[in-house]
């Protein structure tokens, strides 16, 4: 299948479409002076706006993704058997993307700094140019779930969970920024974004929370995801109460703020990328349901305390059933794996962190009802 360019009427197929996208980020002229991506006129956080417009500045979050979105596109083309030159690079790329986070942006306080701006500065460090120490939630996050962190350095960087815990939740940043402007960073600094509205330092639900659920899982802690989902999700009315956040409890909300007057008052319920981080929580991350081009792996990451689970889900247009056991006070890494009453024998290594993982080929479904049977 070809499909077009946006700047010329040529085609290509979609395979080049993801390898030109791919080569963007690597290009030398898209890397700043430490090796990381550049974040030009933004990232994710779309309130730093103002970082890299100059042409200097980087993310330290993309450079993560990147490392991530490297090893999907090596899978892919050794899967084709395709392009073994690009496979080489793209394996020597994300080896260098790793050491240069690892040398630069990881701080003596052991977290990782947010972005390195235009004016040559770390923001979201462990020494912001305003003199506050702001540690970011999502760039930590993706470095666990990229693979960037080593075993030894995963509790120094999981500490920032305590740094960014509150009544309501996990911060996405704090403290909230604007009340000294700094340069060079964008509307989230500049007193434009209110201290405490949407992400300017409150529980903003999609990046503070679902990236850390998915964190979580990657470390193989399920006693704190599970917690984290709670926090997420708004049904608990002693984490949120309706009272407090003033929308209804089955609405799933962007964030609780933390404005002066309304402390905790939730803001976007359902107009929010966190229904499907909290969907991915649980179907993804919590029960491990993930589709590779291998097959079905099953990888869960329960709570300890949970000695049984089940879901119901379609993979490949057949009905499936998992149920887990777990009588051993584990979280995951499945000792056993059935399907239909046949053990399941495929294993492939996880690549971002190195386990071992089931694979369950997809000639081993069948119509009507599959059950999967877990036991941790």
């Amino acid at each position: 299948m070809n499909l077009p360019w946006m700047d010329s009427d040529c085609e290509n197929t979609v395979l080049e479409h993801m390898v030109r996208a791919m080569d963007y980020y690597i290009t030398p002229n898209n890397l700043g002076e430490h090796g990381l991506c550049k974040i030009g006129e933004g990232d994710w956080l779309d309130s730093v706006n103002r970082a890299g417009v100059l042409g200097r500045g980087e993310s330290v979050m993309v450079s993560e993704q990147v490392v991530m979105c490297l090893q999907y596109m090596t899978e892919i083309l050794k899967k084709r058997n395709d392009r073994w030159k690009t496979v080489e690079e793209y394996g020597e790329k994300a080896e260098a993307l790793k050491k240069n986070l690892l040398t630069h942006a990881y701080n003596a306080e052991g977290f990782f700094n947010g972005i390195f701006t235009d004016e040559g500065k770390w923001i979201f460090s462990d020494e912001d140019p305003d003199g506050e120490r702001r540690p970011y939630g999502p760039v930590n996050w993706f470095a666990l779930i990229s693979g960037v962190v080593p075993m030894k350095k995963q509790e120094s960087v999981l500490q920032v969970m305590k740094m960014l815990k509150c009544e309501a939740g996990y911060r996405l940043y704090w403290p909230p920024m604007g009340k000294t402007p700094i340069r060079c960073v964008g509307r989230a600094a500049s007193g434009d974004a209110p201290i405490g509205f949407a992400e300017n330092g409150s529980v903003y639900n999609h990046g503070a929370q679902g990236f850390l659920t998915r964190a979580l899982a990657a470390v193989g802690d399920g006693d704190a995801l599970f917690d984290v989902l709670q926090w997420l999700l708004p049904y608990d009315q002693s984490r949120h109460p309706s009272s407090v956040a003033m929308s209804a409890p089955y609405a799933i909300v962007n964030c609780w703020q933390e404005l002066p007057v309304f402390k905790f008052r939730s803001l976007f319920s359902f107009l929010t990328g966190s229904v499907g981080m909290a969907q991915r929580a649980v179907y993804e991350w919590m029960y491990g349901i993930k589709p590779t081009l291998d097959g079905l792996v099953i990888d869960p990451c329960i709570p300890k305390w949970m000695n049984s689970a089940s879901v119901e889900f379609t993979y490949m247009g057949k009905e499936v059933r998992m149920e887990i056991t777990n009588q051993n006070a584990r979280c995951g890494t499945p000792k056993r794996v059935e399907i239909n009453g046949v053990d399941v024998l495929k294993v492939r290594q996880d690549p971002f962190h190195h386990r071992m993982v089931p694979v369950l080929d997809r000639d081993l479904f069948r119509n009507g009802t599959n059950v999967i049977h877990v036991v941790l």
